[in-house]
């Protein structure tokens, strides 16, 4: 392989390793469901050290491939301008590069943690808490790392029996009465939420089953650890398919 390309290998390799670990992290704690709180606790731990790892590792290549190729091939600019098109219109490949900006100058990205339980088949139970280390043990039960909870509501608006009584005697429009259709009908979904949350009871609180885990990596950006798993994997595929393009066009072509 052309001696040029070593460095920028490496810093793939290197983004690939933590990658894995992060998967094998991620995976223990998805699954583990049975594990010791302080367990799964840990695991999450190393699967954000890994995270932050493959955040800054995976930024890092493309920053290479500009130090290597800009100013050194003639239409290097205008490829590596379509590779860049790209990563701006890729969600997640946006979110590695503010949550590496961030570790690079605020220090280490810590998740919120968001735990969902059902209550009943109406309402599930939201929370959202921070993740923080302290010493080598995980603490996530102190007060200050809630950051907020809430109920949500799990009823499709589909499966309510509501009738609809709207006074269309004045001149009004279709589109006018069509609107103050849709407008009452909201008003009433609202009320039988409302009605709904209001019967629910201790019991109901006490009782609630684990649904499933998620984290959020940014201002509404929330994925499932299998999700960020996914997502990593095609970031890095992706850094792949970049390193051998350039190579082809440019090194090839010498």
């Amino acid at each position: 392989m052309d001696k040029r390309l070593d460095s920028i290998t490496d810093k793939w390799n290197e983004a690939n390793y933590h990658y894995f670990r992060l998967k094998k992290y991620g995976i223990l704690f998805d699954e583990g469901h049975e594990e010791e709180y302080i367990t799964k606790k840990k695991y999450l731990m190393n699967f954000r050290y890994e995270l932050n790892s493959f955040v800054n590792s995976s930024r890092s290549v493309t920053f290479i491939i500009q130090k290597v190729f800009k100013n050194k091939f003639e239409g290097f600019d205008e490829w590596y301008q379509e590779i860049q098109e790209t990563l701006k219109s890729n969600k997640f490949a946006k979110i590695v590069l503010n949550l590496r900006n961030k570790n690079q100058k605020e220090g280490n990205f810590y998740p919120q943690l968001v735990t969902y339980s059902k209550i009943n088949n109406d309402f599930s139970f939201k929370r959202i808490e921070s993740v923080i280390s302290v010493g080598k043990q995980i603490d996530i039960r102190i007060p200050d790392n809630i950051v907020s909870y809430e109920i949500i509501t799990d009823i499709d608006f589909n499966d309510l029996d509501i009738t609809l009584e709207y006074d269309n005697s004045n001149d009004t429009s279709l589109d006018e009465i069509r609107k103050g259709m849709i407008d009452l009908a909201i008003r009433e979904y609202h009320k039988e939420v409302i009605l709904r949350k209001q019967n629910l009871t201790e019991d109901d609180m006490k009782n609630m089953k684990f649904k499933k885990y998620t984290l959020v990596l940014g201002e509404g950006s929330e994925y499932s650890i299998s999700q960020v798993i996914e997502e990593c994997e095609e970031n890095l595929n992706f850094l792949k398919k970049t390193i051998f393009e350039a190579k082809s066009k440019f090194l090839n072509t010498e």
